[in-house]
Parts: C-alpha cells; structure tokens; sequence
C-alpha cells in the first residue's frame, strides 16, 4: 500500500459489479488512453490519482487482497467482479502514488448486461461482435462442456468458456483482450460455421510485454491475447474466450478491429 486510504464493505448478491472513482462515461472508462495528466484529473473535479483494491474475509485481520486497480480511466480507477452471494468484501481507496491524498468520488454499479450465465453456442441471442467496438464479459459461471467437445474438435482445457458471433468482413479481423479490465490469463478460438460443418480456424495465447497488466498492488500479472485471422464475406464465425490455465476464469474485455 502507498498511501493512506478509506475502507468500505459490502454482502455480494450474485451480480457482476463495478466499483470506480472515473468521472467520464462507461466508455471512456473502459476504453481510455491512460495519458490524462493531473490537469485533466482536476477538470473533471477530482485532485489526485487514485487506486482501488478489493480484499474478501470476515476479520479485519485475515483479508485476502482478490483484485486491484490503478490508472483504468486516466489517473482514476475502475473494477469488475462478480460479487458472490453473502460474501463479504472490503474495497480500499487510496493513492496511486506515495503519500497521495485528495477528494474522490466513489461509484458502485450493477453490471446487468453482463451476463454470469453463459449462452448456449446454439441459441440465437448470441451476443455478436461489431468491428470497431469492445465488449466486456465474464467466464464466471455455470461450467458447461466446451463447444469443442460437443462438435467434436477435441477439448482444450476445463476452464468455463464464453462465446460470441461475428460475421465476417471479407478483411483480416483482429481480436484482443488487452486492457486493464481482463483480470486473469486469457486465450481465444475462432471457429468457423458452414451449415451443420464446422472448421477450427485461429487459436492463440500470448504473452507479450505490451500485452501483460499489472492487476493489484500485489505485482499479480495476467497475460492477455491478441488474435487475428482472415475473414470470409459474410463468413459466420464463433469467438470463444477461456482461461489459458485449466479452471481460470475471470472478466475480460474484447476488441475487435479490422486489419487494412
């Protein structure tokens, strides 16, 4: 810890949550550039940049620091977790750097669009994947068997899984859980659907240094994927994010952009 903070404590209910000191929008929250200056920090009303960390436990004395966060949205920060019911947790608000104090403003969020129960691949209310846009997700959750299995394509691990459509572009797609909402280790699949058919197209797990967060005061780091692949016109295709440890699971967020 670098600095003094403030404590507050609250019962999980069975939701994903988001607890964070930004001023901007949901948006500038997830996707910032994390260069605002103290300048900026001071013309959204707030004087000093902040951190947050998450403990879980009963006593005072046997907290167990689970995630953190520093710089998500400029100086300020944002997390997400899924707060399981009647578990108590204790969120810390303190400075990013030594001896940092000022004003904040803390906001607490039910994440209702976030879902911890994890669609069928077969449904129709997939949620699709937009070129130009990021999402955020989770793995927590029911554990269903993997989609690989189901149609055959062998298994890769027993971490929960999460799909997503997306319909090709005709242009090399790429897809990247980089960023400071993914908080465990991450590794992607795309899979191509043809009618009843279905063709393993791209998989990967990487480690690149521009591609690994620091994710508490802890020094815990994830390593994050990036993924591109080239897409069919109007091809359909199935996305599917998992832990690249068997049993990880987490929240993450997903981008996905076209390669010109």
């Amino acid at each position: 810890v670098k600095s003094s903070g403030v404590w507050y404590t609250l019962v999980g209910n069975d939701q994903v949550l988001r607890v964070h000191t930004c001023t901007g929008n949901e948006t500038d929250a997830l996707a910032d550039d994390g260069e605002h200056n103290v300048t900026d920090n001071l013309a959204r009303g707030l004087d000093f940049d902040t951190q947050i960390t998450v403990y879980i436990g009963d006593d005072c004395s046997s907290l167990v620091c689970k995630w953190g966060n520093d710089d998500a949205c400029g100086q300020q920060s944002s997390l997400l977790w899924h707060a399981e019911e009647s578990q108590r947790y204790h969120i810390y608000v303190n400075g990013g750097a030594v001896d940092e104090a000022g004003d904040f403003t803390l906001t607490l969020e039910p994440q209702d669009s976030i879902r911890t129960e994890r669609n069928s691949f077969y449904s129709s209310d997939l949620q699709p994947l937009l070129v130009g846009s990021t999402v955020v997700s989770t793995t927590i959750g029911p554990k269903y068997r993997s989609f690989e299995d189901v149609i055959g394509l062998g298994d890769i691990n027993s971490s929960p899984q999460t799909w997503f459509s997306l319909e090709g572009t005709g242009e090399t797609i790429a897809l990247s859980t980089c960023g400071k909402v993914t908080d465990f280790d991450t590794a992607i699949k795309i899979i191509q659907a043809s009618g009843s058919a279905f063709q393993r197209v791209r998989e990967g797990q990487q480690e690149l240094p521009d591609c690994r967060y620091e994710v508490g005061p802890v020094e815990l780091y994830v390593n994050q994927t990036r993924l591109q692949f080239p897409s069919e016109v109007g091809g359909h295709y199935r996305v599917l994010v998992h832990s690249s440890i068997r049993s990880g699971q987490g929240i993450f967020e997903l981008a996905v952009s076209e390669m010109n």
